[in-house]
């Protein structure tokens, strides 16, 4: 029988009380509890422990390895929800954590919370997140989150959890991807001079493989090839387009998921008549889900927990979609020679987003503009694009402070490495220009654009 046992958090203390329902050394320990009231302390009002669960990468590890060895080991798990209210309203559901048996402590297991559970409201943190399904008294609780579990240390080590966190992020976001289990993952591994089980570890190649096996086309980024603020620069990129990546820290030997960035800082922005800057450069902190501790910790200019800071980044995996051809590199190159050489008329003093999207979402979110003129909407809804473009918003530094941009030029994500022509469209605020593909010739179209918000599908702000 499935049992249901509600915890009211009161306060802080009120968390020793998991040892006394849970009552296994396996699963709960004081090491786990410290964490969870440290991590989460007041922001949970309620805990819901459910037992027995049956985990599908517990069980996947266990029928690969734990079920081999001589000394026994349970097969079931205990899960706890939190709610940020004393109720069980849907909209106060903050996720769940799993908890699986261990005989050395990291019995933290899977984990969907919701990033308000960890971080503190207002705290202008931009997170990505998909959605999932926990089904708990017969009841459906959505929660929005990045895929989080502690390493099982036998089985898999941090770049396996980073890995297989990627893998769920995207099956959970995107039909295209399948989902993985953690013993896929693991099978998954190319021999690399020892076995797969137990695991030393990965090198950014079996990463590299895992990824590629899953569907994921990775681009290597590496201080030791483009230099450590060209690899800080792209990585930003990419996370603004809502692309989780695999950072790798040589200091600590330790493998991360970059999945969000910290607040924005205004004040780097130049002053009027200044220097065009890039977003990414106004971004000091990047926010990693880490096996070691629980999700959503900011990585800036001073160590984390972990003992690493952001410049301790010393190489990125970025996994892309298989027709994402143009790198990071080869955008801003060609968009900075476009506006250099007099295209849109862009002053100097103008801050430039570059993000990577899908055409449907950047269709569907003009269609529902109501800042957008009726001329560009038309525009974008009827120019073929390939099913992820680059894009870069453009606008004056106030325009910026206020989440809005005055130009945008959309960029075809296939278009080959050396192709000087790669514009699908570019608008300033009084004119359209476009590629029309039916008879391959550019067409021009006079249209006041007036500043609207600033395109910000790939992110959510905590």
């Amino acid at each position: 029988m499935i049992s249901i046992e509600t915890l009211e958090i009161k306060s802080l203390a009120d968390y020793d009380r998991i040892s006394g329902i849970v009552n296994d050394g396996l699963y709960v320990n004081q090491t786990l509890i410290d964490e969870i009231k440290g991590r989460i302390g007041q922001r949970a009002k309620r805990i819901v422990i459910e037992s027995p669960y049956s985990d599908l990468d517990y069980n996947s590890v266990y029928s690969s390895f734990y079920s081999k060895q001589h000394k026994e080991r349970p097969k079931d798990c205990y899960r706890l929800h939190f709610f940020s209210e004393e109720t069980f309203e849907i909209k106060d559901y903050r996720g769940f954590l799993v908890l699986r048996p261990s005989y050395i402590g990291r019995s933290m297991g899977r984990g969907q919370l919701d990033p308000r559970l960890l971080l503190d409201p207002g705290s202008a943190f931009i997170m990505q997140s998909s959605g999932f399904i926990a089904n708990l008294g017969g009841e459906r609780y959505n929660v929005s989150s990045f895929p989080w579990m502690a390493q099982e240390t036998d089985i898999s080590i941090c770049a396996h959890s980073a890995t297989w966190s990627i893998v769920r992020y995207f099956s959970q976001k995107y039909s295209h991807y399948q989902q993985q289990t953690l013993d896929d993952i693991v099978r998954l591994a190319p021999p690399f001079l020892n076995r797969k089980v137990p695991s030393d570890g990965l090198n950014f190649l079996q990463i590299s493989s895992i990824l590629s096996q899953a569907g994921f086309h990775c681009l290597f980024l590496s201080n030791d090839i483009q230099g450590a603020d060209k690899v800080k620069e792209h990585l930003r990129v990419y996370i603004e387009s809502g692309i989780p990546i695999i950072g790798g820290i040589k200091r600590t030997q330790h493998a991360v998921v970059l999945a969000g960035h910290g607040p924005v800082d205004y004040s780097k922005l130049p002053p009027a008549g200044g220097n065009r800057v890039l977003s990414s450069s106004l971004i000091d902190s990047l926010i990693a889900v880490d096996d070691n501790y629980l999700p959503y910790l900011e990585v800036g200019l001073a160590d984390t927990p972990g003992g690493y800071n952001v410049d301790d980044i010393d190489y990125a995996i970025v996994p892309l979609y298989e027709k994402m051809f143009l790198p990071a590199d080869i955008i801003l190159s060609r968009v900075t020679s476009f506006i250099d050489n007099g295209g849109l008329g862009a002053a100097d003093s103008q801050v430039l987003r570059p993000y990577l999207t899908s055409s449907r979402s950047l269709k569907a979110r003009a269609a529902i503009s109501a800042d957008m003129p009726d001329g560009l909407v038309d525009t974008i809804l009827s120019v073929e694009m390939p099913k992820f473009v680059w894009c870069v918003d453009i606008g004056s530094v106030d325009e910026y402070r206020n989440n809005l941009c005055s130009s945008r030029i959309i960029i075809d994500s296939t278009a080959g490495t050396y192709d000087t022509n790669p514009w699908i469209l570019a608008h300033n605020d009084n004119m359209i220009i476009y590629y029309d593909r039916t008879d391959a010739s550019w067409r021009n179209r006079a249209q006041a654009i007036a500043p609207y918000p600033l395109y910000r599908n790939n992110l959510k702000e905590v």
